[in-house]
């Protein structure tokens, strides 16, 4: 049954050719915006994420009591980029930061010792991290090294600089300025080595941290509110699988004990509020084109079924069912959408690496999203436009023979 469908749809499609031709262009032209707005989005939202965890938006801190005022240890990084730890894909940069202060002619100055730009290799994974690695923190200068120094925005120093940091001398070379946005523009940061001397703790006062999340949605309000414990099992794994910034900071807590992990709510809560906002600005506007793409689609499937009424009158009277002449009406249906969805991959293929460069300034490399996407669209919207119109199919026939 199904090689005569496909046999009588490809002779429609050469006999009813410019209808053929026109339903696929329809096609094609209506599911292709849906196409690359959907791709340009999924690269977007990601894209956007990954630049809005351009600064810190958590803090680590060591859990000093009145015993212990033991700095954070190194090996803390490492666990946090460990595969051990859940959501080490999600931790975006890592600048640990050793605190300090000295004086420059008579004036007081806050003294931060961070890795710049560190190469760090964990688990066989290779990570660049540091303070040149917050996207959103604009540095301006030459490349730093251990002898030289950034300044934060706030500073004003003349090239070099000797600093007196726990009693020992050094001149350093100011290598450019950051702007933090933050009281870290008061800073002037060397690297953390600078800062250490023999015998000394060669530990972190904190680690800056910039994490991908999830925004908070009516489950994390109430884990909020009420605690993880007032949740159903089942809710309670939907919880613990999301990356919620409670979520995060808590199984990083679990993997680095003897610390404090400060959520910076005032970014976060930023950051959520940008995600939510252009999310919902794009679902409003594909459900503006999906309305106007069924429309266009439906237009010319009625078009190309209006064509075909008296082939199909010729079928019912000689015995075919409804069912067999929609089922006849389908197969070319999924004809003219194939051909479309293989245009719409070739077409977006060249479209949406062009229009994210220009919109982004990345190149577009889902390219197994795309296919997918370019293959469902058309499929879907195609086959709920016959849907509307199988009801008008039946009344049409029923009259024409009538």
């Amino acid at each position: 049954m199904f090689s005569f469908l496909f046999r009588l749809a490809a002779k429609a499609a050469v006999v009813q050719k410019f209808r053929f031709v026109s339903l696929t262009a329809t096609l094609t032209i209506a599911a292709l915006v849906l196409v690359i707005l959907s791709a340009l989005y999924l690269n977007g939202k990601l894209q956007m994420e990954v630049e809005l965890s351009g600064v810190p938006n958590m803090e680590i801190e060591p859990q000093n009591t009145l015993l212990s005022t033991d700095r954070l240890p190194f090996g803390d990084i490492e666990k946090i980029k460990s595969e051990d730890y859940f959501w080490h894909n999600n931790m975006v940069n890592l600048a640990p930061v050793t605190l300090s202060s000295t004086t420059v002619n008579g004036i007081p100055v806050k003294v931060a010792g961070t890795w710049f730009n560190k190469k760090l290799s964990v688990d066989g994974q290779s990570y660049n991290l540091g303070l040149l690695r917050f996207a959103n923190w604009k540095y301006s200068g030459s490349a730093p090294d251990a002898n030289s120094m950034i300044l934060g925005a706030n500073v004003r120093l003349s090239d070099p600089v000797e600093l007196n940091i726990n009693g020992r001398k050094k001149t350093f070379h100011i290598a450019g300025k950051i702007n933090t946005g933050s009281f870290w523009d008061d800073y002037i940061f060397v690297d953390s080595n600078a800062l250490s001397g023999p015998g000394d703790n060669k530990g972190f006062d904190k680690i800056l941290v910039s994490a991908l999340f999830k925004p908070d949605d009516q489950l994390a309000v109430r884990v909020e509110r009420d605690g993880i414990g007032t949740l159903s099992p089942k809710e309670a794994d939907m919880w613990s699988c999301a990356p919620y910034i409670a979520n995060v900071a808590q199984t990083l807590g679990s993997t680095l004990p003897d610390t404090n992990i400060k959520i910076l709510r005032r970014i976060t809560e930023v950051q959520a509020g940008i995600i939510k906002t252009s999310t919902g600005i794009f679902l409003a506007l594909f459900m503006l084109t999906l309305i106007a793409s069924i429309t266009a689609i439906y237009s010319a499937e009625k078009m190309y079924v209006t064509s075909h009424l008296k082939d199909f009158g010729i079928m019912a009277a000689i015995g075919a069912s409804q069912k067999k002449i929609f089922a006849q009406l389908l197969t070319e249906i999924f004809f003219a959408s194939i051909l479309s969805a293989v245009i719409i991959w070739l077409l977006s293929n060249l479209l949406v690496n062009y229009i994210s460069m220009a919109v982004y300034g990345v190149s577009f490399d889902a390219k197994t999203t795309l296919i997918v996407v370019a293959v469902l669209i058309p499929c879907m919207v195609s086959s709920f436009a016959l849907w509307l119109l199988r009801k008008n199919l039946r009344q049409d026939t029923v009259k024409l023979l009538s």
